[in-house]
């Protein structure tokens, strides 16, 4: 059994319509799988509209290079 019940973050990550819930599932599954950004991005906003795409891959990429000072 994994840490959560339910379907896998690829499962959800797939279902995902909106870019806020897209980037922050991309960022879970870093942080728990280890996964890496660069490939997580590309599978998990795939579903998304190219201008939801854009959105959350800035969202995602910028929660990460602020990483160090949102932890703070």
């Amino acid at each position: 059994p994994g840490v959560f019940p339910g379907p896998s973050f690829e499962e959800r990550a797939a279902a995902v319509k909106n870019p806020r819930e897209a980037a922050a599932s991309a960022l879970v599954q870093m942080e728990t799988q280890g996964a890496y950004s660069n490939l997580l991005s590309g599978s998990v906003f795939s579903g998304l509209s190219s201008r939801d795409r854009a959105f959350a891959a800035a969202l995602f990429s910028g929660v990460l290079e602020r990483r160090i000072t949102l932890d703070a």
